[in-house]
């Protein structure tokens, strides 16, 4: 199966589902770069949608690193860039000075919404020409790819440490 050429027919779900995560991230980096030519990176809006979603939490930095699996320098770096950018601000916390929790602004929540407007277009973008039925079946078989791999890896785990 795997001795054939690697090219956009090729019926190796690994591969197409690589090139298809890199097309989308590309699609939406244009799309959100039309919508914010001046605004941060697309990684950004994960966060700022992490906050939008928790705007009713206290939230952290170490709680940031954790949602996106990223080194605290890198977090770090986003915060600064999101703060400057205004999308979100560090407040103080009363009990502990060195903490600071992060707050999404009116301008963030701005930003998730139209982030909202661009993702959606770009499912529109991805889906067209593509029925609904056959939208279905491809969730279906990807939900049943995922379920098989996840039951994989939990076996293969059982087994390391059996």
């Amino acid at each position: 199966m795997h001795d054939t050429m690697l090219d956009e027919d090729s019926h190796i779900i690994g591969f197409q589902t690589r090139v298809l995560m890199k097309n989308m991230r590309k699609a939406f980096e244009d799309i959100q770069y039309e919508t914010f030519p001046d605004q941060t990176a697309v990684s950004h809006g994960w966060v700022v949608g992490y906050l939008y979603r928790h705007r009713d939490e206290e939230i952290y930095q170490k709680d940031l690193e954790k949602v996106c699996h990223m080194a605290p320098s890198s977090i770090t770096a986003m915060v600064k860039s999101l703060e400057k950018s205004g999308l979100i601000r560090r407040e103080a916390v009363a009990e502990d000075a060195r903490l600071k929790r992060i707050v999404i602004t009116e301008a963030g929540e701005r930003f998730h919404d139209r982030t909202i407007e661009n993702f959606n277009r770009l499912e529109a973008i991805a889906g067209e020409g593509i029925s609904e039925k056959e939208m279905d079946s491809f969730f279906d078989i990807l939900i049943r790819i995922n379920r098989n791999l996840k039951n994989f890896r939990k076996e293969a785990e059982g087994a390391k440490y059996s």
